[in-house]
């Protein structure tokens, strides 16, 4: 089975086998590389075992430039989404697919890997963290911008701050490293603070999981200690059963 997450920024895959992920790998849009390795994917899997399944949370186009030529090669696609509560997780969100299907599937994987209560922090293109307590119950969350977009953001409203890259410092003494400290230990600090909350409000230590792109930036400043987990998405996809918000994916 193939498996892929589209993301906001790159597109993760990996096959799936005897419950193992199989040479994951991740690649931009934008990567001139992108359609000749799809066509090379596309006749690496033996017919009869073209199963696709895939969760996405990027434009439309991304997803279908990316199908099509899977599709074409004989794929069964099928979408996962939207999210919903069941015996492994219940979720916090009302409506609940208001979560994002890419945060409702690594914390499936998390909880599938035998986690009890935990916290889940994810440095992609957005910083997500959310709470799961000992019996599966999602308590929340908080959504804020990674490290490079809070860069962006105050660069964007003033072009004159903008210098080469530099060092995180907690006293900084340039201001290329003012700025690049301040999105980092700004996520950082935010990530501690729902960690504290989250142990208070479960009134017990809780382990705190740190994913995504921008894990290892994050993990150095971090004072609690962190495990870091990889391609949960795509661990998510694979754990999903027929009935599990699972669709025939659309074609357009």
């Amino acid at each position: 089975m193939l498996l892929i997450d589209f993301g906001n920024t790159r597109v993760k895959w990996a096959r799936w086998r005897e419950g193992q992920l199989l040479a994951p790998l991740a690649q931009a849009y934008d990567d001139p590389a992108l359609a000749a390795d799809l066509e090379a994917l596309s006749v690496a899997e033996q017919p009869g075992l073209r199963v696709l399944r895939y969760a996405s949370v990027t434009a439309p186009h991304h997803v279908q430039f990316v199908l099509r030529p899977l599709r074409a090669a004989g794929f069964e696609c099928w979408r996962a989404g939207p999210p919903r509560s069941d015996g492994l997780l219940q979720l916090a969100y009302q409506p609940l697919d208001d979560l994002g299907v890419d945060r409702w599937l690594s914390l499936r994987a998390l909880r599938a890997r035998g986690a009890g209560s935990f916290v889940l922090a994810c440095a992609g293109t957005a910083l997500t963290i959310d709470v799961v307590d000992a019996e599966g119950r999602h308590l929340g969350g908080t959504i804020a911008p990674s490290v490079d977009r809070a860069r962006e953001a105050l660069l964007a409203r003033a072009p004159h701050l903008a210098k080469s890259a530099a060092e995180v410092e907690l006293l900084a003494q340039s201001t290329a490293s003012a700025v690049h400290s301040g999105a980092v230990l700004g996520a950082v600090a935010l990530i501690e603070k729902l960690h504290r909350h989250a142990e208070a409000r479960c009134a017990q230590p809780l382990p705190l999981y740190l994913s995504g792109g921008g894990a290892d930036l994050l993990r150095h400043w971090l004072q609690s200690t962190v495990q870091t987990v990889e391609h949960l998405v795509l661990e998510g996809l694979a754990g999903l059963r027929p009935g599990d918000s699972l669709a025939p994916a659309p074609i357009q």
